[in-house]
Parts: structure tokens; sequence; C-alpha cells
């Protein structure tokens, strides 16, 4: 009985389904919907063009900047926002540093143990520079000032007999390091 109630409805949805109609969407007008949308006057505003620079008296140039033509730009700004750029400047001539790499060979607990590991590898290497740095409660010393990292595996494979765990590790290298070895190597 089952069986039959469901070969009836499967025959019944079949039939329905054949014989339904399509819709023909193309019959339909289309409707123009911009009649609905919000309309919006807008004009262009008007920006004078002047060719001589017109400095206002509360406000300084943070910054002369020139066009190709010779044109001046100046920033209209609050005088304490230029003092604070000028501090920012001065700071930043102060301590120039650029990424760079050294390689770490000791990293433990102990002061004096990073200590003598330091003067290990100056007895070495005495023209090189080497820094101990501090965070608690891990010293550590990392040597030489590299800017690219194949220099600094190259001087790692070196090292390598004397400290065999020693890494290379990215680190901020000041530029006066590399003044200080361009003048060394000079002279030489």
């Amino acid at each position: 009985m089952r069986a039959i109630l469901i070969t009836l409805i499967s025959f019944v949805c079949l039939f329905h389904f054949s014989f339904a109609q399509t819709t023909d969407y193309t019959t339909y007008e289309l409707e123009d919907v911009s009649i609905y949308r919000q309309q919006f006057d807008f004009q262009m505003p008007a920006v004078p063009v002047t060719t001589t620079p017109v400095p206002v008296a509360e406000y300084e140039s943070l910054e002369n900047q020139y066009f190709s033509d010779g044109r001046k730009v100046y920033i209209e700004a609050d005088s304490r926002l230029a003092s604070l750029i000028r501090a920012h400047k001065a700071i930043g001539e102060q301590v120039k540093v650029v990424p760079g790499y050294r390689i770490q060979i000791f990293a433990g607990s102990s002061r004096e143990g990073a200590q003598r590991v330091k003067g290990r590898f100056l007895s070495n290497y005495p023209g090189m520079g080497s820094y101990l740095t501090h965070t608690a409660p891990t010293y550590r010393i990392r040597v030489g000032d590299f800017l690219e990292r194949s220099d600094a595996l190259k001087m790692l494979a070196q090292l390598k007999s004397l400290f065999p765990d020693a890494f290379v590790v990215a680190d901020n290298i000041p530029t006066s390091n590399f003044q200080r070895q361009n003048t060394s190597e000079g002279g030489n």
C-alpha cells in the first residue's frame, strides 16, 4: 500500500512539473528606476591659483617644498608643530641606526661568563666590535656590524670553530659604526 502511494505521488509530481509553464522574462517591460534616486547638486569648488606664495602671519611654514618649476609650497600649521618636527629631526640626527645583522656568540645568566667569552673573542678578533647587553636575567654577547646577512654568515663560518653555538641575529646597527670601520679600513 505504501509503495502504491509513493508511486502515485511521484507520477503526480512528474506530471505537474513536466507541463508547468516556464516564465519568459523577455516579455516584461523595463522600468526606469532612476526617477526614484535622490538627486544631488554638486559643483566643483573653485581652487584659487596664485603664482606668488602668500605666507600667513600666525602660522609658520613647516618645510620649504618646491615644485620642479620653482614654485614654493607653504604648509600652514601651528608653530608648535614646527618645533616638534625640528626636535624630532634633531633626535634623528643624533642617533641614526639601520637594520643589520650581528652574530650572537653568548647568551646566559652569568655576567662573568659573558665577560670571559667577550675577552676570548677580542683576543682573536681585536678589530671587530663586540657588544654586551643585559635583559634580565640574560646576558648576551653580539659581535660585528653587518648590513647584509650574507656577510654575517661568512663571518659566522669563521667563528664556528671558537663559538660552536653562535648564530646570526637581526639587530639595529648605528651608522657611526660603519663610518668608524671605513676610516680604519682606509688607513690600512
